[in-house]
């Protein structure tokens, strides 16, 4: 086996130990529900800009089949007691590993309120980390992509 592969099949095994570690520490689990159209949500929690906040999307890992859209919901408000803070909360979900963006999906910047329009997942089975590209030391997510 090359150091390439190698590599590659360390840091999947470590996403997928991390990513599933994080999940069931939290009490969440994979969600593999589809709304109308098969067409997933997923969201961006109240506090999700706050490192310490502990969740950030919701669900954390999202079970979707080959070619399924996702939507990403920023529910994420600024603290309105404070005079000083600008009157939203932007984020993205953009794939890859944090700070790499690769170029399989992206949401434009989701001001606190607005959703994204419906993403197209990738077609090949896999594990699709991702992250928010204004956050992006603790707000990760992943898309399994499986079939069936």
């Amino acid at each position: 086996m090359t150091d390439k592969w190698l590599k590659i099949v360390v840091v999947g095994w470590i996403l997928f130990s991390v990513g599933v570690s994080v999940s069931f520490a939290h009490g969440q689990t994979q969600s593999t529900g589809t709304g109308p159209n098969n067409v997933n949500t997923v969201t961006i929690v109240q506090g999700a800009q706050y490192e310490d906040n502990g969740q950030y999307y919701d669900p954390p890992i999202i079970t979707v089949e080959p070619g399924a859209e996702v939507i990403w919901k920023n529910e994420d408000y600024p603290d309105q007691t404070d005079p000083y803070v600008i009157n939203t909360v932007i984020h993205t979900a953009t794939s890859g590993l944090e700070p790499l963006p690769d170029g399989r999906f992206m949401t434009d910047i989701l001001n606190s309120g607005q959703s994204s329009e419906p993403i197209e997942m990738p077609t090949t089975e896999g594990v699709y980390p991702y992250f928010c590209i204004f956050h992006p030391n603790w707000m990760n997510g992943t898309v399994v992509v499986r079939d069936g």
